[in-house]
């Protein structure tokens, strides 16, 4: 927000909350949202983020009427509640919109019920998907696990896709591949071509709402193996790979 108010450049954000079992964690981050709202306004501010991948690492691969699902959708809808009230109480000049983002797979009637918005992390690279048809299948899982369950809660939050994207590279050769066979599920620059070229303006023409995974390539995602340092259009220096971005 400061960057944004020197460069007065024309971008809007979604600050986000990183929930775990580090209840400590939580509260300084909340403190440090509200004081930040407080100090730069919200006039750059789309909404906030409580939670990532929490009911995903919590309850794995449960269903979404497990014990555990429900226990972990409860933890959020909870801090989503909290975070809500909290900036409330600032009295800010526009009220807004708290959700959370998870896997795609994640969100159910229960879920939406109880916040404003929902992000979506869906992957084609880990659905084991032919580069060819990777954009379709984002499209597709995104309204069949997504749009179409907000639509059954009596609130109908938003639906955005928070993570799409292609490998480039993978640390290992064991994951050098979705699983859909080379080339056409290989992590590499061709492909990562390919996902640009046919998904960004389809997203585009159909009115998608989605943020591109990523910008920069993360080094210190090392510590997970396989491709997950390397899913930026930039690698880590900053330099752009052999792409050419889709002008729509």
């Amino acid at each position: 927000l400061q960057a944004i108010q020197d460069t007065k450049t024309n971008l809007t954000v979604w600050p986000a909350i990183y929930v775990d079992s580090n209840e400590t964690a939580y509260e300084a981050q909340v403190t440090a949202l509200s004081d930040a709202l407080t100090t730069y306004g919200v006039d750059n501010v789309e909404g906030v983020i409580v939670g990532n991948e929490y009911i995903l690492n919590t309850a794995g691969s449960s269903t979404n009427t497990s014990a555990s699902y429900l226990t972990a959708v409860e933890t959020i809808t909870s801090k989503v509640a909290d975070v809500k009230s909290k900036l409330s109480a600032l009295s800010l000049s526009k009220t807004l919109q708290v959700g959370t983002a998870d896997a795609g797979s994640i969100l159910s009637t229960t879920l939406a019920e109880g916040i404003d918005f929902y992000m979506a992390n869906v992957h084609p690279y880990f659905g084991s998907v032919a580069i060819q048809d990777a954009a379709t299948w984002t499209t597709e899982f995104f309204g069949n696990f997504d749009t179409s369950v907000a639509a059954t809660a009596s609130n109908q939050p938003a639906s955005f896709i928070a993570e799409t994207g292609w490998p480039t590279q993978s640390m290992d050769k064991k994951d050098a591949s979705d699983g859909a066979g080379s080339p056409q599920g290989d992590a590499s620059v061709a492909n990562l071509q390919t996902f640009l070229d046919t998904f960004v303006c389809q997203a585009t023409t159909n009115g998608s709402a989605y943020f591109y995974f990523e910008a920069f390539d993360e080094p210190w995602k090392a510590q997970f193996g396989g491709v997950e340092p390397y899913w930026g259009l930039f690698d880590s220096d900053r330099n752009l790979k052999k792409i050419t971005i889709p002008q729509c």
